[in-house]
């Protein structure tokens, strides 16, 4: 799917696949991504991601 992920001369993201749908990261284990992010609140880490 990585292969999908291009970056046009017009300057799209380079995280948008080839159909123009943006890339997301998943996260696995919450609890986990959260102390990663320094013992964020979920709130704190919404925010911090649609950033």
């Amino acid at each position: 799917m990585a292969d999908q992920k291009t970056q046009s001369a017009a300057g799209e993201e380079p995280n948008v696949s080839k159909r123009g749908i943006p890339a997301i990261d998943f996260v696995e284990d919450v609890d986990v991504f959260l102390k990663k992010e320094g013992d964020l609140t979920v709130e704190q880490a919404i925010k911090k991601l649609e950033e």
